[in-house]
């Protein structure tokens, strides 16, 4: 497995991210919480906010006293849920539900974590000194298409993407992987959009950190049979700085050029 520092670098160099991929770790003790090295949050602030800090390059941690938003208080393992959450009175109450049954059914599928941890960092992948849980990426559609290529060049068909809408920093790119151990998608949710002011454009991944360096290999990996020369190029400076060998790129290999060739001649 490559450097966190590494396969940051080499993720960011593949893709235009506006953003660092940022690293999630849930940490059990005081102890090991006190030895990583971020800055500690002295006031609440939400975790979708402390992902986007992230990912501009600050460094956060923080543990339940100082957790901002009482979703990802519950998602992130922080606190059991509430009665009222597993009977849907409380999605219902907040207009996320047409009525309490489907409320149910949706809070008793979604991903959380289950174990009660000391406290979060989140913080950009190449500072962690340790291994994250999660590498959270924030970009554009394109960008988690060639994300999602790349996870499948490696590790075949994600056939099961926990996806609502809602809560989608803590439970769909966070709690959503660690506990399925896949990736997952996320589309955002009107609350981080607010609170964080993502891109309007921009969407979320979540991927296990010990899947994260075989999907930017696979990112790698199928460069040559889904981007255009010109990106190439692009990929090609950018890697070669990285001191990649770019020896087995080729250039006009785009397999939708290829079938569009078929076509026109049939």
């Amino acid at each position: 497995m490559e450097n966190r520092e590494t396969s940051a670098a080499k993720l960011m160099a593949l893709l235009r991210l506006a953003r660092q991929p940022v690293g999630v770790k849930l940490v059990d003790t005081k102890e090991e919480y006190d030895k990583i090295e971020a800055q500690e949050l002295i006031a609440p602030l939400e975790y979708c906010v402390s992902v986007r800090s992230a990912g501009l390059g600050h460094s956060i941690k923080f543990t339940k006293e100082n957790s901002g938003c009482s979703g990802s208080t519950r998602a992130l393992g922080f606190e059991k849920p509430s009665q009222e959450f597993y009977d849907g009175r409380e999605g219902c109450q907040l207009g996320l539900f047409a009525d309490p049954e489907i409320a149910r059914e949706t809070n008793r599928q979604v991903k959380m974590i289950d174990s009660q941890p000391y406290g979060i960092v989140v913080k950009p992948l190449q500072k962690f000194e340790v291994d994250p849980d999660v590498v959270i990426v924030v970009g554009r559609a394109r960008e988690m298409m060639r994300l999602v290529q790349g996870y499948t060049c490696t590790y075949g068909l994600q056939p099961q993407v926990s996806l609502s809408g809602n809560q989608a920093l803590c439970i769909e790119c966070t709690a959503a992987p660690m506990e399925t151990g896949r990736m997952n998608l996320s589309l955002m949710c009107s609350g981080t959009r607010f609170l964080a002011r993502w891109g309007e454009d921009e969407v979320g991944m979540g991927i296990p950190y010990d899947k994260f360096d075989g999907t930017v290999q696979g990112v790698w990996d199928s460069v040559n049979g889904t981007e255009l020369d010109e990106r190439k190029h692009e990929i090609k400076k950018a890697m070669e700085k990285l001191g990649c060998n770019c020896n087995d790129m080729t250039f006009g290999t785009a397999y939708y050029l290829s079938a569009r060739s078929v076509k026109s001649k049939s």
